[in-house]
């Protein structure tokens, strides 16, 4: 897949400072890399199942940051692209799945935030596919930020409810 060149950031905008700090975390600790995110109790949301799904959000998001820190990143961004694309899908679905058979109150909304995500993403996809330019950092910095606030805000929110249910 032929990556494009630097101008891509998904829901517009400046690029925020790029944390210098050092961080560890999932297969990026395991490689000696430092991690952007790193998994800890803020994150779980006391669903097993969910809770690795996110871990393996969380490691291809640390795997692009790896690329980002080791310069070469567009070689890893196209490699991210597609298991983003694939992974969340089925994420996705899961959740979903759960929140219809527990008939979760919220599940418009979560499900709305889900088509935005992928939505964006799909066109990330078909950009890159096309050869568009992309910023990798900025594609980094969208997902990190997507991420820890969906599952900080609509994923623990759905984590209780299904607890309290009995999941």
């Amino acid at each position: 897949m032929q990556a494009g060149s630097l101008v891509w950031i998904p829901g517009a905008g400046q690029i925020p400072d790029f944390p210098s700090r050092p961080y560890s975390m999932c297969a990026a600790q395991e490689s000696g890399a430092m991690a952007i995110i790193e998994w800890n109790s803020t994150l779980s949301v006391n669903i097993q199942q969910f809770d690795r799904q996110h871990m393996k959000l969380v490691d291809m998001i640390n795997k692009l940051h790896e690329g980002i820190r080791a310069s070469n990143a567009n070689e890893v961004l196209g490699e991210i692209i597609n298991d983003l694309a694939r992974y969340t899908t089925t994420h996705f679905a899961d959740e979903e799945q759960i929140m219809a058979t527990y008939q979760y109150p919220d599940i418009a909304a979560h499900k709305a935030e889900h088509m935005e995500f992928s939505q964006q993403v799909r066109k990330l996809e078909l950009e890159f596919r096309a050869g568009q330019t992309i910023v990798p950092l900025g594609v980094m910095i969208f997902l990190k930020n997507w991420l820890v606030s969906h599952i900080q805000v609509c994923d623990k929110k759905l984590g209780i409810y299904l607890k309290e249910k009995g999941l």
